[in-house]
């Protein structure tokens, strides 16, 4: 079975945290920035950012991380991410908690990084609930705790986040954190793998050659398998190739079919 790991940044911008009008330097920031004209753009948003504003603060952050408009500088996108978490902006908090993650911008720091995505997880991003989910479970700036693992990991599936609900599987699976619960963890592994997360397509078919669901259901594990190896999975090719000498010809047959099924309905 595997777990899945992920750190990736929130580059959305942010259109406005309050009302605004058609004069809105940040309004007319993101008009601008819709356009491509990121020159622009960034005037309007330091205009809105000088003034205070946290959207466009964090909108420059974005710009700064991208290179749009100016250079591209690590070191400006902490800056400006700075100022809008310290002003409650959740995208911004959790951004903070990936670069000190990883040393980008600022020096690493584990335990600010978890302070950083704790701020954004109470706020309900799912991203920093899955990060703190990952941080715990490997006892990365905090003490390692399957339980609290478990915790951040099935808040942040409850949001439909695919990485969460395979690793929440898992955890339900192995019973970390949690009493084993195979039924249980089908039904998470089921949810991402409905999604397209090839990652839990792969554990859902290990669970039927397993006998973990149902004995004889062959031909499922080799659909999802099947599912998985058409987005790349290396370990699901691998198990396919292996597939004949494991499963009869007829569930590989009926197997295939699934897969065809399940491919036209994601």
């Amino acid at each position: 079975m595997k777990i899945s790991t992920n750190l990736f940044l929130s580059i959305l911008l942010l259109v406005s945290l309050c009302s605004v009008s058609s004069a809105d330097p940040l309004q007319n920031g993101i008009e601008a920035y819709q356009k491509k004209d990121f020159d622009a753009a960034r005037q309007f948003f330091l205009s809105a950012a000088n003034g205070g504003n946290p959207a466009a603060q964090f909108n420059l952050g974005v710009m700064s991380e991208l290179g749009q408009g100016g250079a591209k500088s690590f070191e400006a996108a902490y800056q400006y991410y700075l100022k809008a978490a310290e002003q409650g902006v959740p995208q911004a908090q959790y951004n903070l908690g990936v670069m000190t993650a990883l040393g980008k911008g600022t020096e690493q720091d584990l335990a600010a990084a978890v302070t950083w995505y704790l701020a954004a997880a109470e706020d309900g991003n799912a991203n920093a609930q899955y990060n703190l989910g990952v941080m715990y479970k490997h006892g990365q700036g905090v003490p390692q705790s399957f339980k609290e693992a478990e915790k951040w990991f099935r808040r942040s599936a409850a949001y439909g986040n695919v990485w969460a609900q395979n690793n929440l599987g898992f955890l339900l699976e192995h019973g970390q954190g949690v009493p084993r619960d195979a039924k249980k963890a089908v039904t998470w592994y089921r949810k991402a793998a409905e999604q397209g997360f090839a990652v839990a397509q792969l554990n859902l078919g290990i669970m039927y050659a397993n006998g973990s669901i149902a004995s004889d259901k062959f031909d499922h594990a080799y659909a999802w398998w099947t599912v998985a190896a058409t987005q790349g999975n290396k370990t699901a090719q691998t198990l396919i190739e292996l597939a004949p000498t494991k499963f009869s010809a007829d569930h590989i047959q009926s197997g295939q079919r699934l897969a065809e099924r399940l491919l036209r309905a994601n």
